[in-house]
């Protein structure tokens, strides 16, 4: 049971870590379109590049913190079926969900790293930088999706006889 108490510790203190970075992400987003939108309205300037960077902001924060939310049950799955359940029955099924939500991302995983090879070459339009940074958080999310989903099988099926 040592083991199972570090690995614990570790994926709270990485769901903490990944929830602060979207958060900080997310900040940032709102920030840069309250900075374009009053330089826009006050003394109408624009800057090219703040569009895409929040487009970016956002895609970053999204995919952080819904693999976040499969620790903290926060998927419309878990709502609907798992919390009416009981027993053996929630362990099977939390058992099948988190399975499934491994393979999914697994899925990410693999085709995410082949898109941020293919990314490389590419530059986006306004920032100038090569699409592989933003298609990194694809496999990033699926591996972060794959540790909680472990996470969960661990603590709510293993765990708890």
């Amino acid at each position: 049971m040592g083991a199972m108490k570090y690995y614990f510790t570790f994926t709270d203190k990485l769901g903490k870590i990944v929830h602060y970075t979207a958060a900080i992400l997310l900040a940032a987003m709102v920030t840069l379109f309250f900075v374009q939108t009053l330089l826009r309205f006050m003394i109408s300037y624009s800057m090219s590049w703040a569009e895409e960077a929040c487009r970016d902001l956002f895609i970053w924060s999204s995919l952080l913190e819904a693999s976040v939310g499969i620790t903290k049950d926060l998927h419309v799955g878990f709502d609907l079926i798992i919390k009416n359940a009981k027993g053996l029955f929630k362990r099977c099924l939390t058992l099948v969900i988190n399975i499934l939500i491994t393979v999914f991302g697994f899925i990410l995983f693999y085709y995410g790293s082949r898109l941020v090879s293919q990314g490389v070459t590419q530059l986006s339009t306004s920032l100038q930088i090569p699409m592989s940074y933003i298609y990194m958080c694809i496999p990033i999310c699926g591996v972060l999706s794959m540790i909680f989903a472990a996470d969960n099988i661990l603590r709510k099926v293993v765990a708890t006889k």
